[in-house]
């Protein structure tokens, strides 16, 4: 899966609108390993090396970002879907081989791109919103977000960490597709929370 998330990125160049995802920035949101945004600016450090200026989608803004912490995305969204596919793929790798915390950051990216794809059909709208061929894509891009995040829900599970687990799982809920689904992994949640609060509070 490496190979192939090379071979899908590694022909794209960070320019002046381009969309990204920042890596393992300090100054990311607290909890955040990664977020999506878009390049405003770009300069050059003391040390010669190029920096970049993102507008992140929580529109805040993120700078002194080197080129290393930088995944620029394909502007097409068959090669956004599949890179989608490969870091989850990669993440699901990672939870058989018990790399609790590459599965979460591999994870996490998926889920970022997936909110690009989201984002991306929600901003091109449509002259006929009331298709139904656009009801079933807009069905087809949300489940994807909705897919990635669940399986980060369950590598946050997996790592101990029921709480970020939690939060995850109640932003998915709210897409209908996965509901269901995902109210079986909420009791899972729930149930880990509570025996690690009665282990931490008992007599």
């Amino acid at each position: 899966y490496h190979e192939a998330i090379d071979k899908s990125t590694k022909l794209l160049e960070p320019t002046l609108g381009s969309n990204v995802i920042v890596l393992q920035h300090r100054d990311l949101p607290r909890g955040s390993t990664c977020m999506d945004g878009i390049i405003s600016d770009s300069d050059v450090n003391s040390s010669g090396e190029e920096i970049f200026e993102v507008m992140l989608s929580d529109q805040s803004e993120i700078t002194h970002v080197l080129r290393s912490q930088l995944l620029t995305l394909p502007p097409d969204r068959d090669s956004l879907v599949l890179l989608r596919s490969l870091y989850l793929n990669l993440a699901r790798c990672d939870m058989k081989r018990n790399r609790k915390g590459w599965t979460v950051y591999n994870a996490s990216i998926a889920v970022s791109i997936s909110e690009v794809i989201v984002s991306d059909f929600t901003d091109k709208g449509s002259a006929d919103t009331d298709s139904v061929d656009r009801t079933e894509e807009a069905k087809e891009v949300r489940t994807l977000l909705a897919d990635a995040l669940y399986f980060r829900a369950k590598a946050f599970l997996t790592a101990a960490r029921p709480l970020r687990a939690t939060k995850v799982i109640y932003t998915s809920f709210i897409f209908q597709a996965t509901a269901t689904l995902h109210s079986v992994f909420i009791e899972m949640v729930w149930s880990l929370i509570g025996s690690k609060f009665a282990a931490t509070t008992g007599p």
